[in-house]
C-alpha cells in the first residue's frame, strides 16, 4: 500500500549494455524516418489524386482555332492558398503571359481570408454551425467577394468575375450535402440558398 523511494531504491532494473542501447536508438530512428516517409508520400498521392478527381475534364474540337476564353476561378480546395485564381479556357493557371500578371496581382490582393476560412467547414469557428447556417455566411462572403470584383476599375477583373466558376471540395461538399465538382457561382449561390434544413441526426453524426 506503501511505496517509498527506499523501498524503489533497491528494485534492481535490468538495462541492455550501451553498445546494444545504441542498436535500439537506431533502430527506432530508422523506422521513425521511413514512417515520416511514408506519410509524405501518402499526402503526395492524396494530393495528385484529389487534383486528378477534382480537375474538370475539358473537350476541345481540334477544328475549332478559338480557345474558351480566359476566366476567373473560385477554389474552395486549400483554405492556405490563394481562393482566386486567373486560368486559361482549359483550366491551366496563366502567371507567365504578358497580361496576366498584373490581373493575378489585382485579384490576389483582394481580401478574401474571411472566406477562405468559411471554405474550411471544419474550422473551430465552423465546426458548431448547422448546414444552413454556414451556407448562408458562404452566401453572404461570396457575394461581397463577387460584388468587389464587379465594381474593380480593372476590366479584365469586371468581365471575368461575370462568368466566374466555382470549384467545391469534396469536404465542403460533403459538409452542405451538396455534389462537388466545378459549376458556376451563380448556380452555387442558388444552391446554397436553397438547402434544405439539417436534420438533428445530420447535426448529431457531424458533431459525432
Amino acid at each position: 500500500m506503501n511505496l517509498t523511494t527506499a523501498a524503489i531504491s533497491h528494485i534492481r532494473v535490468p538495462v541492455p549494455p550501451l553498445e546494444e542501447q545504441r542498436k535500439i536508438m537506431e533502430f527506432l530512428e530508422a523506422a521513425v524516418t521511413s514512417h515520416d516517409s511514408a506519410v509524405a508520400a501518402a499526402e503526395i498521392r492524396l494530393a495528385i489524386a484529389r487534383e486528378i478527381a477534382f480537375k474538370p475534364i475539358t473537350s476541345m474540337d481540334t477544328r475549332t482555332s478559338n480557345p474558351p476564353p480566359p476566366r476567373l476561378l473560385i477554389q474552395t480546395a486549400h483554405p492556405e492558398f490563394n481562393i482566386l485564381a486567373t486560368e486559361d479556357g482549359n483550366g491551366t493557371p496563366m502567371p507567365n503571359s504578358s497580361l496576366w500578371p498584373e490581373v493575378r496581382a489585382l485579384v490576389e490582393s483582394l481580401p478574401d481570408r474571411p472566406l477562405a476560412r468559411l471554405f474550411d467547414p471544419y474550422a473551430s469557428e465552423n465546426v458548431h454551425l448547422d448546414r444552413s447556417e454556414l451556407a448562408r455566411l458562404i452566401a453572404v462572403e461570396l457575394r461581397a467577394l463577387v460584388a468587389i470584383c464587379a465594381s474593380h476599375p480593372h476590366d479584365l477583373i469586371r468581365t471575368y468575375v461575370k462568368d466566374a466558376m466555382i470549384n467545391v471540395e469534396y469536404t465542403l461538399a460533403s459538409r452542405l450535402g451538396i455534389y462537388a465538382g466545378e459549376r458556376s457561382v451563380g448556380s452555387f449561390l442558388l444552391e446554397l440558398d436553397t438547402l434544405p434544413p439539417e436534420t438533428q441526426e445530420q447535426v448529431h453524426v457531424h458533431l459525432t
